[in-house]
């Protein structure tokens, strides 16, 4: 009799291999006449990443504004990409980026600006 444990063994670590982890990169920031919030992400590792998620969140009421830009669900490497939302003039506002793989080469910069455009605080995102 032919034994199956081996085969058994085998398949059973493929599918116990776990998910692929993710990184969150975020920050938080206010500015007196906020009126804009724009997320910057820069790929700097060798490989793309995937962008499993993206928002910019209002402190006040926890809810993502409607949020629009370049940022599709995989971010080539070297490159750059922008998700931008107006925002309520009250609260703090939040960039949130999930990333994979974990501990990809990536940055972020959240930028708070007037209605005119004009850059009123800079934030790094970590």
């Amino acid at each position: 009799m032919k034994s199956t444990f081996p085969k058994f063994v085998a398949a059973s670590l493929v599918l116990v291999g776990g998910a692929a982890s993710a990184d969150i990169l975020a920050g938080i920031g206010w500015a007196a006449n906020q009126a804009a919030v724009v997320c910057y992400v820069f790929n700097a590792g060798s490989g793309p990443v995937d962008i499993t998620s993206k928002a910019i969140v209002n402190e006040v009421t926890g809810n993502a504004y409607p949020a629009a830009g370049s940022c599709t669900n995989s971010l080539a490497s070297g490159r750059t990409c922008a998700l931008t939302a107006a925002v309520q003039a009250n609260g703090a506002n939040t960039c949130k980026f999930v990333l994979s793989p974990s501990g990809a080469d990536v940055r972020g910069q959240m930028e708070v600006r007037n209605s005119t455009g004009t850059i009123l605080n800079s934030i790094g995102l970590r």
